[in-house]
């Protein structure tokens, strides 16, 4: 079996992934947009590009992160995030409407998220994760300025915490086509996974470090990872359940396209 180096600087550079986070850190990135609820309030958020149209949608619960990938998000572009704040009742109309404007930038941390607060009067958004929210503790974004929603009963607490990931992962790519592939998973929180160059017709399976979901990169070789002629990358993605993850690449023989299964 082939042993592949850790991933190079200049690789990470070239794929537009920032390096050099400290620890604790989100280490970032442009494909992936962040959100930062730090108010007791949830929230219905709606990303939009600069043409004003929908990317991504959906709701971020009080005091959690949420991550958008959906937009094919790219360094230097400009993109919006509507937050619409909701009361206790979810159901009921809104209690504050606000937008941010978005234009992440390569190794630019604060240029990737934007985090809502709560004021006396208003709520706003502030760039770059001003809640001090950490891979450990992407959900204990509210600290001592935490308010309860409006009309919420006396007994109400901020919902609870999911328990942590375990420390490692027993993460298994199964390569059904009949070239080499080279294989890198990654976390929203950490961007620094080594490759591994999986053989043709084979499953392989490493230790990660631990996470509740990944997303891979995937890029065929027809004669070996070092041949020199990659073909397209394609990203996928997987969940961890009993200390485990799996994801399988597939060639289609119709379209003569690799992928992964829908």
């Amino acid at each position: 079996m082939r042993r592949v180096a850790p991933i190079s600087l200049a690789l990470l550079t070239a794929i537009g992934l920032q390096v050099g986070a400290s620890e604790g850190q989100d280490p970032g990135g442009c494909e992936v947009l962040r959100t930062i609820n730090a108010t007791g309030n949830k929230i219905w958020v709606t990303v939009y590009n600069a043409f004003e149209r929908q990317t991504d949608y959906g709701w971020v619960d009080a005091c959690t992160v949420r991550t958008w990938r959906a937009g094919s998000y790219l360094c230097g572009s400009y993109y919006h995030v509507r937050a619409e704040v909701k009361p206790y009742d979810v159901n009921a109309g809104n209690v504050y409407d606000t937008r941010v404007q978005f234009n992440p930038q390569f190794n630019n941390y604060d240029s990737q998220a934007v985090t809502l607060r709560r004021g006396k009067d208003n709520y706003y958004w502030q760039h770059g994760n001003t809640a001090g929210c950490t891979p450990k503790g992407m959900n204990h974004c509210c600290g001592a300025d935490y308010q309860e929603p409006q009309g919420s009963p006396a007994h109400y607490n901020p919902p609870p915490q999911p328990p942590p990931p375990p420390d490692h992962v027993e993460f298994t790519f199964d390569n059904t086509t009949n070239d080499y592939v080279l294989v890198r998973p990654y976390t929203p929180t950490n961007n620094l996974f080594h490759e591994v160059c999986v053989p043709p017709r084979k499953p392989m399976t490493w230790s990660v470090v631990g996470s509740w979901e990944y997303r891979v990169r995937a890029t065929p070789h027809a004669k070996g990872c070092d041949d020199g002629h990659p073909g397209t990358t394609h990203v996928g993605a997987a969940k961890t359940a009993n200390g485990a993850a799996s994801l399988q690449f597939l060639f289609d023989p119709k379209t003569r396209l690799f992928g992964f299964p829908h």
